[in-house]
């Protein structure tokens, strides 16, 4: 049950973009009990992903920006 559960955390910290060390870091504070850390961990690559979703989001408004200067 114990590997299942593991399998599961890695394949959901890999969907999020973590890197291995990453990885291994949490599921070692998952399995420890260390659920702090954890939420430590998963908090910081949530900024992360908000970070380049942020950036994407100024790329598509300048994209939008661009196109709208083409129509005039």
């Amino acid at each position: 049950m114990k590997d299942t559960l593991t399998n599961d955390w890695m394949h959901n910290l890999k969907e999020l973009d973590c890197d291995d060390q990453m990885a291994a870091q949490v599921i070692e504070a998952v399995t420890t009990g260390n659920t702090d850390l954890a939420s430590t961990l998963l908090r910081r690559q949530k900024r992360t992903l908000l970070d380049a979703l942020h950036l994407s989001e100024k790329k598509v408004d300048l994209a939008d920006f661009l196109l709208y200067q083409l129509k005039k």
